[in-house]
């Protein structure tokens, strides 16, 4: 008798465990994602399932942009199970009037994540052009993983505050369950209202996939960029010197990305340019030329820069040709240009 009793405790137990895990297995899943698209993000291999050429890649970034983010936000919103039946609701219940608007099902959550993904990553692209980090797989999709991780952590701390019999569990089943009557509300305007906002979402996302795969499928395009080396090394597009002394030295360099799918020739012409208030250049000067023949990859050209003439808010200017530059090199005839704002002083 003592045994049967020991043994049902320990199925009591095992039971919870279990009800427990169940309870936060999708903030697991997301955690297990965001490694795997850290990986994805950081290879440099061009071959294996994560290689920079790879579908498999690509599938992984697009998921990390469009639905985890947005899932993320809503382990925050909505920590609590639904409590009406979920076969009774459709997959936009709270838009149309039915069940509680604080409460989605499984479904209403999959639809939320990409929308709320669509608002998120604009806001990523914003901070990053106001922190002058430039755009690129790596900062992108950091960015991405900080819009994941924050809001998941607060997520799982609502989750563990709210009561455990009113805790969201994640239910695949009733997920998938009656998709068409999901779609298909009580009237034909709440049909009408799903059927759009499920058109919109496949809309959004189906643009944004063509947006991000076209450059894969055959495009060729040259990138020109001023970076410098931060605290660890790494160059980046941030922290340029500002102040200069004539004849003195100072550190810069330029990346020249070669996308053109084949080997081309490149100058690069450094300017330094008095601008009036209009813009208009009033005088410039010529510091330096780089000229070299690149394939398909990158060029990184360390340098020194020495100004030849003092003044404040002067351009400094990179201007890159395919081929030859012109005797006259300026802004409107290069092919890609670069330039920074520096004070230039006696000593």
């Amino acid at each position: 008798m003592a045994d049967k009793q020991t043994q049902n405790e320990r199925s009591v137990r095992t039971t919870n465990a279990i009800s427990t895990a169940d309870q936060f297995v999708d903030v697991v899943a997301v955690f297990c994602a965001i490694v795997i698209v850290q990986a994805a993000i950081n290879t440099t291999e061009s071959v294996g399932v994560l290689g920079t050429g790879s579908p498999v890649r690509l599938a992984i970034i697009l998921a990390a942009l469009f639905f985890l983010p947005g899932y993320a936000l809503t382990t925050v919103l909505f920590p609590r199970a639904p409590k009406v039946r979920e076969t009774n609701r459709t997959w936009f219940a709270p838009i149309n009037g039915h069940g509680l608007p604080d409460r989605p099902q499984s479904a209403e959550r999959l639809v939320l994540s990409f929308g709320l993904s669509l608002v998120l990553i604009p806001l990523a692209g914003l901070g990053l052009s106001a922190l002058s980090l430039g755009y690129s797989v790596e900062t992108v999709g950091n960015a991405t993983t900080v819009l994941i991780i924050a809001p998941l952590l607060l997520g799982t701390i609502r989750r563990l505050q709210t009561p455990e019999e009113s805790r969201y569990i994640v239910s695949f089943s009733s997920a998938l369950q009656r998709p068409h009557g999901r779609v298909v509300g009580e009237s034909q305007t709440d049909t009408a209202v799903n059927l759009i906002l499920l058109f919109g979402v496949l809309t959004a996302v189906s643009v944004l996939t063509l947006a991000v795969t076209a450059p894969l499928s055959g495009a060729t395009y040259t990138d020109f960029s001023i970076v410098t080396q931060n605290q660890n090394g790494e160059l980046v597009t941030s922290g340029y010197p500002s102040e200069f002394v004539v004849g003195e030295h100072q550190p810069l360099t330029f990346i020249v990305d070669n996308n053109e799918g084949q080997a081309a020739e490149y100058e690069v012409v450094i300017l330094l340019e008095r601008v009036d208030d209009s813009g208009a250049v009033v005088e410039r000067f010529e510091l330096d030329r780089f000229s070299r023949t690149v394939e398909d990859g990158q060029w990184v050209e360390e340098h020194q820069v020495s100004p030849t003439a003092t003044g404040e808010n002067l351009r400094l200017t990179y201007v890159l040709y395919k081929g030859d530059a012109p005797v006259e090199p300026d802004l409107s005839s290069a092919y890609r240009s670069a330039y920074i704002w520096i004070d230039v002083s006696e000593s």
